[in-house]
Order: C-alpha cells, then sequence, then structure tokens
C-alpha cells in the first residue's frame, strides 16, 4: 500500500493498529467458527453472482481477513487495498461483528470512505481535519461494499472493534487465481487493510444495503482520462467526445429509479463515460428512509459520490431522457460558457412531463423548451422557481449543503445565488434533455407523504436560507463546524471552515454561513445584482 500523500510504503506500525489474521473458509470452520465461515462462502457466492450479472469480472480469487482494533484510540490511516501490491483487487466487502450496544460516538472505530485520491481532492489528512467522507458506523451485522480503489481510513476506536474483510479480484493473469491467500501474500505487510482505495483498475457500481456506490453502466478496468481542461471558448469535438459526465440521483423509497438509471444509460451516446451516484433512501441502505432528512441532504450525499468526472448532472430518481442526452448536454453547455461573460455556465430547468411509470412509461413527441421563471413568496418566505448541468468544478465551488434539513421549497434560489455569485451564469437549454414525472400520485411513497418532515428543522434551516438571501434576521447559532470552501475553478473561495461535508447535521460555524464562506454567497459578483438580473427583491419578499 503506497502512502497517499509520498506514493511510498508505510514503515510507521502506528499507520495501521489492528491485529488481523489471513484466513479461509476451511480455517474458520476448523477453528470452531462454523457459522461465520458459512456466511462468508455464502456472501462470496452471492457477492459474485450479483456483480457478474452487472458485467463486473469477479471471476478471480477471493481473499479474507479478520481484525481486531484493541480499542485506545486504534486506527488505520488513510489508504487504498487496490495497490500495486494487489493490482487485481476489484471489491472490498467489509461485515462487522461488533456487539449491538456499539455507540460510534463513544466508541467511534468510523469508516471514512474518500471519493478523490489524496492526490486530487482538497489537501489535508483526512475526515478529522476537514475533508468531505462519507462515514460509516461499524455497527454488528453491517455489511459495507465498495470499489477496492476507494480511498479510506478507519477512524480511531476506543473500544474493542472487530471485522472480517472480503476481497473480490479479476480474473486475468495479473491477478492470480483459486481462493484464499495467494502464494507471497503478506500478512503482516503492506497493501492490505479492513477498508479501501486508490490507484487500480476500477470497478462500477451503485447505492447497495449499507454502502455507497459509484456506477458504471460498462466498468472500465483502465484509470480514468485527467480531466479535460476548462476552456472559456467551450469544448473542442474531442472533449464532447471523452467528455464523462457523472450523474447525481438522491432516490427516496423510489422505483422508479431502476427505470431512471436504465433510461439513463440506454439514451447515452456514450454509456461508457456516464458514472451515476446515487443516494438510495430505503430501509437498509446508504440513508435510512426512517431518517430522511429531505432533498439538499440527500444531494449532498449523492454528490459525495463524485469521483473526478469533468461534468455533473444533478436529477432526480423519476426522470427519463432524450436519445444522445449526454452529447446534448455537453455541446449545449458549450454555447453557453461562450456566452457567459466569466466562461462558468450551468444548464438549468423544469423538465417536461412524462406520463405513466416503469416500462409503461410515455414521453411527449414533441416537448418545448422550458424557461424558469419566479413565481412568488409563498407564506415562509421562499422564492419558488430542477435538474442541473454543469462542470464538476460546481461540486467544489457550491456542494449543496447538508446541514439545510427538510428544506423543500427555497433550496433552488438559494442555490441559484451561491452559484450566481460565485461567477456562474444560468442558461435554460435550447430543448428538452430530460423529462420528469410531475405527478406526485404516480409515486408509491413520497418524502412528505411519509411524515418525514421535522418542522423545528425545516424552520432552522429556512432561517439559515432567508438569513443568506438578506431576508431575515440572524441565523440561528450554530454548534459543530460545517465546512470549508473549496474551488479549483476559482469561483467564490474565501475563508474557510473546518469540516467540510461532515454533514452531520449539528450545525455550523456562523462565517461558513458569510459571503465567502462555503454555505454563504460568493465574493465575485453581488445578489443585488442577482436581484435585478432576475427582477427579484428577497429582501422585501417581491416580484418587480
Amino acid at each position: 500500500m503506497g502512502t497517499a500523500l509520498s506514493g511510498g510504503r508505510w514503515v510507521s506500525g502506528g499507520a495501521r493498529g489492528d491485529v488481523n489474521a489471513w484466513v479461509t473458509p476451511a480455517e474458520l470452520a476448523e477453528g470452531g467458527c462454523s457459522l461465520l465461515a458459512a456466511i462468508v462462502e455464502d456472501l462470496t457466492q452471492q457477492l459474485r453472482s450479483q456483480f457478474a450479472a452487472q458485467g463486473y469480472d469477479v471471476s478471480g480469487r477471493a481473499s479474507f481477513q479478520l481484525a481486531c482494533y484493541p480499542g485506545g484510540g486504534a486506527r488505520y490511516v488513510r489508504h487504498a487495498d487496490a495497490s500495486g501490491s494487489s493490482p487485481g483487487r476489484c471489491i472490498t466487502a467489509l461485515l462487522y461483528l461488533n456487539p449491538s450496544d456499539w455507540n460510534p460516538q463513544a466508541d467511534g472505530g468510523q469508516l471514512a470512505l474518500y471519493n478523490y485520491s489524496s492526490m486530487d481532492g482538497p489537501q489535508g489528512l483526512g475526515f478529522l481535519s476537514g475533508e468531505p467522507a462519507v462515514v460509516i458506523a461499524p455497527l454488528g451485522g453491517r455489511l459495507v461494499v465498495f470499489e477496492s480503489h476507494l480511498e479510506h481510513e478507519v477512524l480511531p476506536a476506543h473500544r474493542e472493534r472487530y471485522s472480517v474483510t472480503a476481497w473480490l479480484y479479476r480474473g486475468d493473469a495479473s491477478a492470480g487465481g483459486g481462493a484464499g491467500r495467494s502464494v507471497g501474500e503478506d500478512p503482516g505487510g503492506s497493501g492490505y487493510s479492513e477498508d479501501g482505495g486508490a490507484d487500480a483498475a476500477g470497478c462500477g457500481g451503485a447505492a447497495q444495503d449499507g454502502v455507497a456506490w459509484q456506477s458504471a453502466q460498462r466498468p472500465s478496468t483502465a484509470a480514468p482520462p485527467p480531466p479535460a481542461a476548462v476552456r472559456q471558448e467551450g469544448l473542442g469535438a474531442e472533449e464532447v467526445w471523452r467528455g464523462r459526465i457523472f450523474v447525481s440521483i438522491p432516490a427516496y423509497r423510489d422505483a422508479e429509479c431502476a427505470w431512471t438509471l436504465k433510461d439513463l444509460f440506454l439514451k447515452a451516446d456514450h454509456p461508457d463515460r456516464v458514472f451515476a451516484g446515487v443516494a438510495w433512501q430505503c430501509r437498509f441502505a446508504l440513508l435510512d428512509a426512517r431518517r430522511a432528512a429531505g432533498p439538499c441532504a440527500a444531494r449532498a450525499a449523492a454528490e459525495a459520490l463524485w469521483r473526478g468526472e469533468e461534468f455533473v448532472l444533478q436529477i432526480d430518481a423519476h426522470m427519463r431522457f432524450v436519445r444522445g442526452w449526454d452529447v446534448k448536454c455537453i455541446q449545449q453547455l458549450q454555447r453557453a460558457e461562450v456566452a457567459s461573460a466569466a466562461g462558468r455556465a450551468v444548464l438549468s430547468a423544469y423538465p417536461p412531463g412524462y406520463e405513466g411509470a416503469g416500462a409503461a412509461a410515455a414521453v411527449p413527441e414533441d416537448a418545448p423548451a422550458t424557461v424558469v421563471e419566479a413565481s412568488g413568496f409563498d407564506a415562509e418566505g421562499m422564492l419558488r422557481l430542477r435538474g442541473s448541468f454543469s462542470r464538476a468544478s460546481l461540486l467544489r465551488d457550491a456542494p449543496y449543503c447538508p446541514l439545510l434539513r427538510h428544506l423543500f421549497f427555497g433550496e433552488e434560489a438559494y442555490q441559484l445565488a451561491r452559484l450566481w455569485t460565485r461567477g456562474y451564469d444560468v442558461f435554460a437549454p435550447a430543448a428538452p434533455l430530460a423529462f420528469h414525472q410531475w405527478e406526485r400520485g404516480a409515486r408509491a411513497a413520497s418524502y412528505q407523504g411519509d411524515g418525514r418532515v421535522v418542522a423545528a428543522e425545516r424552520a432552522e434551516a429556512q432561517a439559515r436560507v432567508l438569513r443568506v438571501l438578506g431576508s431575515a434576521g440572524p441565523a440561528p447559532a450554530g454548534g459543530a463546524s460545517a465546512g470549508r470552501q473549496q474551488g479549483p475553478s476559482g469561483g467564490g473561495v474565501g475563508r474557510s471552515c473546518a469540516g467540510a461535508g461532515a454533514g452531520d447535521g449539528s450545525g455550523a460555524d456562523a462565517a461558513c454561513w458569510e459571503p465567502g464562506g462555503i454555505w454563504g454567497l460568493g465574493l465575485e459578483r453581488t445578489l443585488q445584482e442577482l436581484e435585478q438580473h432576475c427582477g427579484v427583491r428577497f429582501a422585501e419578499r417581491r416580484i418587480m
């Protein structure tokens, strides 16, 4: 395993504080752990079957490791399971064996998953130093599955922490064959861990039970190309062809989501360059539906699945697409970037609707393009203005705020203000690119219909947004830090705040909500210029 910062090999025993042993199911059974042996064998068989059905090559060997962190702050620093010493590792599956009374706040030991290499993402020392991460508590019986190239770390554990890890390997010659450990595999050496990722060949994925997935229609066996250059004059033909698109999808118990994903890849001209990050909200998945906190928190979770694609498409879980949507999105964004004064543009509109659901869904033959206009302020003072397509720099310049819990109406105007003041211009597509299921009655479950809204938290989120938009008094007092501004495109970078992307909902430093803060307005243009451009007055709650 290579160090996250230097690319060398770990030399400090303090980098990994667990006691571990390589095992096989047969050895587990012989040692009196027949139940665990049966679970490991059944798990491996099911994972192979499911991933093979999705087009993954997991036909190589499997290896297994038992690990115990003895407590006292034992941890495992940021690393990747797939490395030069184990290039064939494709999938990491973690099964936690901890007692049912595990308390993440007191016992620690969480898994922090990163969606970019430490070389490519925000510079820092990990989640505890403020880097965004998906953080998963090691609750007994929880299964976490992710691609082995993803970087991750085990946060300090203050109690004995147990797990068994299974790795699935590709079937090519470099991955080796057979089951169990291979010849020359060093149980105590570098390159092995209980949690995963950075520099091996990639695998695709989706959001499954207890884990965030990076999805690809056709998992690539080659490292992704470097990001396309951002040029003010727009994209060339080669960039249109090579540009990768990350599609961010939050889904609340939505049966249409699977059909949305199918249509997404089916209608793309280059599905091999489309990657979908889905934040499922169902009973046993990444986000428990019983703890759903609204679209902002869900979109923030979906954004955390981004892994360096050059473009990002943010949509809902109940949508259909025009054929060739991927190339058309990039081409229309190209024209918008040429028209934008700063060369930074976002495509955004309320898509036309489609009828029906599932395989019976029907899109209109000749739908007109739509333009979003301000329609008025509601009783809470929220301006009512859906999906967007842009460069991926938007995810760092103005990521969705996970602290705006249960905010539904108002998030669009808030995002518009943050983007505008960071130099982004918003354009309506010249022709429809997608279609939306607007009829809520067609969906069996909805966030509001299930009574998940917590009124007090929604009121606090509304107060924060109104404060940012200058139409309310001081924001509610916050607790823990919320985030820090990251902006590779230079859009509105100002003061920083610790804990970006933590999304724990515990509050935020006031500075993070001020101009230049990650959740506040940018510094390149003023809110007053946006009001003049759109014909609204936020403080007066008036349409001009």
